[in-house]
């Protein structure tokens, strides 16, 4: 590759990073350990039930993988 290409990749990753830096949100463990702390992971509290993903949004996500390796073998 020329030298031109080569900066333009390294630009576009850098943009591309940055960009998904910003809209990026605080990890739900850090966010629990901010509001509980370890006492809190001590203690249980377990899963919200109400952020779980349903059996549907479960079902499509598995499905993606194998469509994914489809696309992948006879693409």
């Amino acid at each position: 590759m020329t030298a031109k290409k080569v900066l333009a990749t390294l630009a576009l990753g850098l943009v591309l990073c940055l960009m998904l830096g910003f809209v990026s949100e605080v990890a739900q463990a850090q966010d629990y350990m901010e509001r509980q702390g370890l006492g809190g992971l001590a203690e249980g509290g377990g899963l919200d039930q109400d952020k779980l993903p349903d059996r549907w949004q479960v079902a499509l996500g598995l499905g993606s993988i194998f469509v994914m390796i489809a696309v992948l073998k006879w693409l």
